[in-house]
C-alpha cells in the first residue's frame, strides 16, 4: 500500500507537468529523487504510470500489476538461466520450470510478497544471465547489457538487493571467466561504467539524503537483527518450525544439492552456488553469529542494510539454481552406467533422509500436545516431500524415455504442490487486503486542509490519504528506512505528548479505533475517530524571538515549554527583534511538488516558520532577495526576516547533483539502445 501511493504521487506530478521531486503531503514533506523504492528512475515504472493515467487516479490495481508482474518476470529469468547453463539442451526443460518455480514460490519472497525487495529480487536471476552471457563473448556491447541489467536491481527499488546481487554475481562471474579477466577488462569496464551512468543521479541523491535521515544514526542492532537463528536451520528441510521466516525448498533442493555436486562437468559450478548459499545463511544469522557483525566492520556495505536474515533472498536463488542443476543432470544422463550408479546412490541418501524425517515425524506425533500441530504437520510434510521426490528420481533413472518425460513433469508439478503447501500460510503475512476507503469523503467536513492545516492519520482513512488525496498529512510511510531523522524525532515524541502535534500544525487527529490517549487538554471530538486539537501552531506565522538552541534534541526540549505557534525554537542565527512584538499569521498561497510560496506581514525583524519540512536542498528568496533556510520547531524551516512589511516567501528544491548528473542517466540509456538494436542495424547495413 505504501508503493501505491509512490505511483500516484508520480503519475498526479508528471500529469501537472512536473518532476516528482519532493511529496509535501507525506510526513509534513519528504524528498522523493534520492529515494530509490518510488522507483522515478526505473523505466519499467514509466508505462504503468502512462497506462494509470488514462482515468481520473491511478487505481490500486497498477500496483498490483507492477507486483505480480515482477513475480512473472523472476521466475521467467530462472528458468532461461537455468537453461542456459544446462546448455539449452531440451531434456533440461522440466529442470527450468522446476527453477522457476523454487525461486518465485518459497520464502522469503512469499513472506515478504508485498514488498520492494521483491521487484529488485526478481532481477537477481537476469543478473546473472547477464553475467553468464557476457562471460561466452565477452564484449563492450554485452558489457552495457551486462551493466544496465545490475543497475536495474538498484533502480527498482531496493538498494540492499544492490548487494544481494554482488554476492551473487562476483563469485559465479569470477568462475565464469577465470582465466580471461585481465584479457577482458575493458569489456568489464564498459558493464562497470554503464551500470555507474544509470545509477549516479540516484546514488549523488541518496548519499546527499542519508545524513538527514534515519539510516545515518543506524547502530549494531540495525545491521544484526534477525527473526532467523541458528535453531531455525531446520526449516529448509522442516516447513513451519520457523516464527518469522520459512526458508523450507522441498526435497528436489535436498537431493538435488548432491546431484548436481555429483556432475562432474558442472561439479565447479554447483560448488560455486553451494558456497554462495552457505555464506548467505551464515551472514542471515546477523547477531545470533559472530559473522556479520565482522563482516560488517571490515567491509561498510555490509553494515548499511537492516534485517539480516533478508540475506536469506541471496540464499534461496542459489539453492534454487542447485535444484535446477540437479534436476537437469538427472534428465541428462544417456550412460545406463552412470543411471544405475545414481539410482543406487540416490536409494540410500534419499532413504536415509526419508527414514530419519519419518522417526521425527513420529515422535512430533507423540509430542504433539507440546510442540503443536502445526509443527507435526511440518514433519509430515518434510518426510512426504523426501520420499516422494526420491522415488521419482529414481524412476527417471530407470525408465524408459516416455514414462521419463511425464514422471520429469510430474516433478515439476510436484515442486509447486511441495513447496506452495509448506509456505502458503507465510504468504498469507505477506498479503494485504484490496484497499478499502470509505472514510475518504470525511475529509471534506474539516475546514483549511489545502493550506492551512495539517491532519495526522492513524488508521481512519489509511493507505497514506495525504498522497492519495492531496491533503497535508503528518503520517504516511513512518517507517521508511530513508525517512528524515527530524520527522521521526518529532513524530515519536508526539506519539507520547499529542499536543507537540499542534507545532506540527495538525489541526485534526483521525483515529482507527475513535480513541485518543494520551489526549490533550484542548482536543474535541467532531465525530467518531475525528479529534480537533483548538492549540495549533498555523502554517505559517512570525515571531520577534525565537529562541536558539544548537541541536534537534534542544529544540524539542524548548518546543515543550510553550503552547503551539506562542513560541519558536531555531538552530542558527536569527534577526532578534522586541519581543512585545505580536505574533503574525501568514498564509501559504502556492504548494507545488517542487515549490512553495507564502505570504506574510511582519511588524519586525525575527523568524518566519513555515510548517513544511527543512531539507538542505530547499532554496528560499523573500521579496526576490536570497535568504537562508534554518532549522526551526524540529524539523521545519525557519526563515530570518530582518525588516517589518508585507513579504512574500518562495521556496524552491534546488537538488543540483541531481540535475548536473542526469545526462549520465540519459547517456546509459542511448548505451542500451545502441547495445539492444546494434546487430540487427548492422545486418541491414551490410
Amino acid at each position: 500500500h505504501e508503493y501505491w501511493g509512490d505511483l500516484i504521487f508520480q503519475q498526479d506530478s508528471l500529469s501537472g507537468g512536473q518532476l516528482a521531486l519532493w511529496n509535501p503531503y507525506d510526513r509534513g514533506g519528504f524528498p522523493v529523487y534520492g529515494d530509490p523504492q518510488p522507483g522515478m528512475f526505473y523505466p519499467p515504472n514509466w508505462p504503468l504510470l502512462i497506462w494509470g493515467s488514462v482515468g481520473d487516479s491511478l487505481p490500486f490495481g497498477i500496483a498490483s500489476f507492477k507486483i505480480v508482474l515482477h513475480w512473472i518476470f523472476g521466475a521467467i529469468g530462472m528458468h532461461l538461466l537455468i537453461r542456459r547453463l544446462g546448455g539449452s539442451r531440451e531434456s533440461w526443460e522440466p529442470a527450468c520450470y522446476a527453477a522457476g518455480a523454487l525461486f518465485s514460490f518459497t520464502s522469503p519472497k512469499l513472506r515478504y510478497m508485498g514488498s520492494a525487495l521483491n521487484w529488485s529480487v526478481a532481477w537477481l536471476p537476469w543478473v546473472l544471465l547477464a553475467v553468464w552471457y557476457f562471460s561466452e563473448k565477452p564484449t563492450a556491447r554485452r558489457g552495457v547489457l551486462m551493466g544496465t541489467t545490475l543497475a536495474m536491481v538498484l533502480l527498482s527499488g531496493a538498494p540492499a538487493a544492490l548487494l544481494y546481487a554482488l554476492i551473487l554475481a562476483l563469485p559465479f562471474g569470477v568462475y565464469q571467466m577465470w582465466g580471461r579477466i585481465r584479457a577482458s577488462w575493458k569489456a568489464i569496464a564498459a558493464g562497470a561504467g554503464t551500470a555507474l551512468l544509470w545509477v549516479l543521479p540516484l546514488m549523488a541523491s541518496n548519499l546527499q539524503q542519508l545524513p538527514e535521515s534515519v539510516r545515518q544514526a543506524r547502530s549494531y542492532s540495525f545491521i544484526t537483527d534477525s527473526v532467523f537463528s541458528p535453531g531455525h536451520l531446520i526449516t529448509f528441510v522442516v516447513p513451519r518450525l520457523g516464527q518469522g521466516e520459512n526458508p523450507y525448498v522441498g526435497g528436489l533442493v535436498i537431493l538435488g544439492i548432491g546431484l548436481a555436486i555429483a556432475n562432474r562437468k558442472q561439479r565447479g559450478l554447483a560448488w560455486v552456488f553451494l558456497g554462495i548459499a552457505a555464506f548467505s545463511i551464515a551472514i542471515s544469522l546477523g547477531g545470533h553469529a559472530g559473522f556479520l557483525p565482522s563482516l560488517a566492520s571490515a567491509f561498510s556495505p555490509f553494515s548499511m542494510f537492516r534485517r539480516a536474515h533478508r540475506y536469506l533472498y541471496v540464499t534461496s536463488v542459489a539453492l534454487a539454481v542447485l535444484g535446477g542443476l540437479g534436476f537437469g543432470y538427472v534428465l541428462s544422463i544417456e550412460k545406463e552406467e552412470r543411471k544405475a550408479q545414481l539410482a543406487k546412490a540416490l536409494t540410500w541418501v534419499g532413504g536415509a533422509l526419508s527414514f530419519a524425517l519419518g522417526i521425527a515425524y513420529l515422535i512430533s506425533v507423540v509430542m504433539q500436545d507440546k510442540i503443536g500441530a502445526h509443527k507435526n504437520e511440518g514433519f509430515g510434510l518434510a518426510f512426504l516431500s523426501a520420499l516422494v521426490f526420491t522415488v521419482l528420481l529414481r524412476l527417471i533413472l530407470t525408465s524408459n524415455p516416455r514414462a521419463k518425460r511425464g514422471l520429469a513433469w510430474a516433478v515439476v508439478a510436484l515442486v509447486f504442490i511441495d513447496v506452495w503447501t509448506a509456505n502458503f500460510q507465510v504468504s498469507d503475512v505477506g498479503m494485504t487486503a484490496l484497499p478499502h476507503t470509505p472514510r475518504d469523503g470525511d475529509v471534506a467536513q474539516l475546514e483549511g486542509l489545502e493550506r492551512d492545516w495539517r491532519i495526522y492519520d492513524d488508521g481512519y482513512l489509511e493507505y497514506r490519504p495525504g498522497t492519495r488525496l492531496q491533503i497535508r498529512d503528518f503520517s504516511g510511510y513512518e517507517d521508511d528506512p530513508l525517512g528524515l531523522s527530524r520527522y521521526t524525532r518529532l513524530l515519536n515524541a508526539a506519539k507520547r505528548d499529542h499536543r507537540l502535534f499542534g507545532h506540527a500544525n495538525v489541526r485534526y487527529l483521525l483515529t482507527r479505533n475513535g480513541k485518543l490517549k494520551p489526549r490533550p487538554a484542548d482536543a474535541t471530538q467532531k465525530s467518531p475517530g475525528i479529534w480537533e486539537l483548538k492549540e495549533t501552531a498555523p502554517a505559517v506565522y512570525f515571531i520577534a524571538d525565537p529562541v536558539v538552541v544548537e541541536t534537534p534534541d534542544d529544540a524539542l526540549k524548548k518546543l515543550r515549554s510553550f503552547k503551539p505557534g506562542a513560541g519558536a525554537v531555531a538552530e542558527g542565527a536569527v534577526p532578534r527583534g522586541d519581543s512585545a512584538l505580536s505574533i503574525t499569521q501568514g498564509r501559504i498561497t502556492i504548494l507545488e511538488p517542487n515549490r512553495l510560496v507564502a505570504e506574510i506581514e511582519t511588524p519586525g525583524p525575527g523568524l518566519v516558520v513555515i510548517a513544511e519540512a527543512y531539507y538542505p536542498q530547499w532554496r528560499a528568496t523573500v521579496d526576490g532577495a536570497e535568504t537562508p533556510i534554518l532549522p526551526a520547531n524540529v524539523m521545519f524551516r525557519g526563515i530570518p526576516i530582518s525588516s517589518a512589511g508585507v513579504h512574500s516567501i518562495e521556496m524552491t528544491l534546488s537538488p543540483h547533483r541531481f540535475w548536473w548528473l542526469l545526462p549520465a542517466f540519459l547517456l546509459a540509456f542511448g548505451l542500451l539502445l545502441w547495445a539492444a538494436l546494434w546487430p540487427s542495424l548492422r545486418r541491414r547495413w551490410t
